[in-house]
């Protein structure tokens, strides 16, 4: 190389795979990086066409593509004729390396994400490093990367492995452009890399098992979320979190039986539930391959885990079909706590649906079986339950009473979740009382602890709060602008019923700064989401109806002919929060 580049009036151009060689007065051109979203998307269409611009599928097919240039230009080939983009994004999701490639063509490095990895697989930089080729197969289960300090950990016992081999192993991946050596010291491949990878790399069997034996144990605390020890174990699992369902899924399909993969699937389902962050793939695989004679009880918490997932994200259809499986198979164990357990999720079933008795019934029936067995979070619980329903009456003195019962329970046990909410609550009564001070009093102290343990949509509840605050003290443009974070934390945790809501609040609040517009837009977004997301069975919709014609009403007359259809409505199915909240406090 260095004779030809002295040929006078001659300019190579050399691509090649590993570390350059030194030729005097070259210039080294740095890896491009993996392609951002909006290039992304212009390199996909480029190929495939516009006629896939507003395809719904064509964000989710771009995510999985991770900005790989080859890949995103070999599936968008596939795509040309096709009328959408649904069955490859289907094809993506069932074979995932399968569809790197450009069909009928011979492999090679320009047609195959898998040919081109073949090259690399195969240089000799790789076959005289062994230890990268596991390091390579590692990576691959783990779409989140792997810390650089755990390599030797996941490599071998640590004495074992020393730490210049370890490095050697990284140096070898990044330089063959495997892996990318992140500013965080983390190792991560691209998502195409990594299918292809898992398709044409066997793991070493004890490769594989430090591998799940250490995940698992990072999974199992997640059922710390929400509780006092959530700080002592926060940083390690939620820097692991894309990693655990993943490695919770190889484990089960190695064998899923194991008691320490119960205790990791009950703390991955725990994390997911109570943070959003993460998947919950293996659980549903889980349930769908056990077996309900052999294992009742490990099938029911799984079932009763996703039901608690369902109804998290408001299909509570689902939901109660899981809970109803859950339960028989609970009182055939005689497993008194998860009977209960069930018995109070339909309580919170019915609670969404504004069946207020019925609520209440399976809340005091759940209650008294709690705490024959002395469980107290469960206890606490069900009281909180009772207090929401006391406060949906506006009986505020009695809700009071049950939220500081609850808040009491909940600090015994140390569990910062219901301590939070606790404090919201009793937050919410002070507001509809009038009394701001101690409502933004109680918001504030729970809006710290909701941040502490990364609760979502604890925090995003208590910038709504204090969003109200501000529009009872006529202070329009603060409120918008807590509205407005509270919408983008609803948005990311997926709560769609509450995230409508702060999107009608935001627009009265625009409507109130001078902003008739926009504001009006907001309030028919926000409805025409709350009605294609909201539960058919709950007994509130029809006075959501009237107040959504209320709120875009022009004339005066008609839309205090709706405000009162509304209350009207909402009294009847004893919903007093709602005729408070929204026709007293707005008119």
């Amino acid at each position: 190389m260095k004779l030809i580049a002295q040929i006078e009036g001659l300019s190579p151009v050399v691509t090649l795979r590993g570390v350059p060689p030194s030729v005097p007065g070259a210039v080294v051109i740095d890896d491009l990086p993996k392609l951002e979203p909006g290039p992304a998307r212009d390199a996909f269409l480029a190929i495939s066409g516009d006629v896939f611009s507003d395809d719904l599928d064509l964000p989710h097919l771009l995510e999985a593509l991770d900005g790989h240039a080859l890949s995103i230009r070999l599936v968008a080939a596939q795509a040309v004729g096709l009328p959408s983009l649904a069955g490859l994004r289907q094809s993506w999701e069932e074979a995932h390396a399968e569809i790197l490639k450009n069909p009928g063509e011979k492999e090679s490095r320009l047609t195959s994400v898998r040919a081109s990895l073949a090259l690399s697989l195969s240089s000799r930089r790789m076959n005289e490093m062994p230890l990268a080729r596991r390091l390579l197969a590692i990576i691959a289960f783990l779409p989140g990367g792997l810390a650089e300090e755990d390599v030797r950990s996941l490599l071998g016992d640590r004495g074992t492995l020393t730490s210049p081999r370890a490095n050697d192993a990284v140096t070898c991946l990044h330089q063959l452009r495997l892996v990318e050596r992140r500013a965080d010291s983390r190792l991560r491949m691209l998502t195409p890399l990594r299918e292809s990878v898992r398709v044409d790399v066997q793991t070493l069997g004890t490769d594989q098992d430090r591998l799940i034996s250490r995940y698992l144990a990072i999974a199992a605390k997640g059922r710390s979320a929400g509780t006092t020890t959530w700080d002592n174990v926060r940083v390690e699992v939620e820097a692991e979190a894309a990693n655990l369902d993943p490695v919770c899924l190889l484990a089960a399909e190695a064998g899923f039986t194991n008691r320490k993969i119960q205790t990791a699937l009950g703390g991955l389902a725990e994390f997911h539930r109570a943070t959003g962050r993460g998947s919950v793939q293996s659980l549903g695989i889980v349930a769908q391959r056990l077996s309900h004679e052999q294992f009742p009880g490990f099938f029911a918490d799984c079932l009763w885990s996703l039901g608690a997932i369902a109804s998290s994200h408001s299909d509570f259809d689902t939901a109660r079909t899981l809970y109803d499986e859950a339960l028989s198979l609970y009182r055939r164990v005689d497993d008194v706590v998860g009977e209960a357990s069930c018995i109070r999720s339909f309580g919170e079933i019915a609670q969404m649906r504004s069946e207020l008795d019925t609520a209440g019934a399976h809340y005091d029936e759940a209650l008294a079986a709690f705490r024959r067995k002395r469980h107290v979070v469960g206890e606490a619980y069900c009281i909180f339950g009772l207090g929401d329903i006391a406060r949906m009456r506006s009986e505020y003195d009695i809700a009071s009473t049950f939220y500081d019962e609850a808040l009491g329970l909940f600090r015994r046990v140390g569990n910062v979740n219901g301590e939070a909410n606790c404090i919201c609550c009793l937050g919410s009564i002070a507001f509809s009382c009038s009394d701001h001070e101690s409502a933004w009093t109680r918001y504030d102290e729970a809006l710290g602890l909701n941040r502490r343990i990364g609760d979502v949509i604890g925090e995003a509840n208590c910038i709504f709060g204090l969003g109200e605050i501000a529009r009872m003290r006529s202070d329009h443009g603060t409120a918008g602008t807590r509205y407005d974070e509270a919408l983008g934390l609803y948005r990311r945790r997926g709560d769609v019923g509450s995230e409508a809501r702060a999107t009608i609040c935001r627009g009265q609040a625009r409507q109130k700064s001078g902003e008739p517009a926009s504001g009006r837009a907001d309030i028919e977004a926000g409805f025409e989401l709350y009605f294609q997301s909201t539960d058919v069975a709950d007994l509130a919709l029809p006075g959501w109806r009237a107040m959504f014609q209320a709120l875009t009403k022009s004339d005066t007359v008609d839309e205090t002919e709706q405000r009162e259809i509304a209350r009207s409505l909402w009294t009847a199915i004893g919903r007093l929060d709602l005729v408070h909240d929204w026709i007293d406090l707005r008119t």
